[in-house]
Order: structure tokens, then sequence, then C-alpha cells
């Protein structure tokens, strides 16, 4: 019977919570609402209105 080695419980929990803030950040960005947008400052709206699609 193999054992795993220490390390990998750590890395693998950093490399899923990473992963799900990933997910929230996303879902934080595609459900943004046009009364959102306009509520940001002229900079931040030209940099949304710029990102690719």
């Amino acid at each position: 019977m193999t054992t795993t080695p220490k390390w990998y419980m750590p890395v693998a929990v950093t490399a899923l919570l990473w992963n799900v803030l990933g997910c929230v950040v996303y879902l934080a960005d595609a459900t943004l609402t046009a009364e959102d947008i306009a509520g940001m400052s002229a900079a931040q709206q030209a940099l949304y209105a710029a990102r690719p699609a």
C-alpha cells in the first residue's frame, strides 16, 4: 500500500481554494448589471469596455 506525500494535501487544498476563488471572481464579473457598470468610475468603465469578448 502506498502513502501520499505529506505535501500533497496542503497543495491540493490550496489549488482547490485558488480554483474556487477564480470561479467566484468569474461569476461576479459575469453577473454585472448595467447599473453596476454605470456606478464605476470613468476609468473603470473604459477598462471594462476595452476588454475582449
